[in-house]
């Protein structure tokens, strides 16, 4: 299952077709965004691969850092700064699970 996002797409770059104080917003949320990946990407924790461990069945799972093909995407999306804006879809099951009782 996917997730949508409600968005609107265009065929031409934002600082073409938008307003010039809400391009300048969207470039500053696109840097933002990319900086916010890499200083992820970076830290002890998103480079973290933790060593195998054995499950109470027996079976020997290795730990990978936490980034998926959709991080990917999604850096990729950010990286181009010209151009329409492009969509990434999300898996329904993305992120962390907040349970509070």
């Amino acid at each position: 299952a996917i997730a949508r996002v409600k968005t609107v797409q265009t065929d031409c770059c934002p600082s073409e077709c938008l307003p010039e104080s809400e391009a300048n917003l969207y470039e500053e949320l696109r840097q933002r965004s990319l900086a916010g990946f890499a200083q992820a990407r970076s830290s002890d924790e998103g480079r973290r691969r933790g060593r195998a461990r054995q499950t109470a069945e027996g079976v020997v799972v290795a730990l990978e850092a936490p980034w998926l093909p959709e991080d990917d995407a999604m850096i990729e999306a950010m990286e181009e700064s010209d151009g329409p804006p492009r969509v990434v879809e999300l898996p329904l099951k993305v992120g962390w699970t907040w349970i509070s009782y």
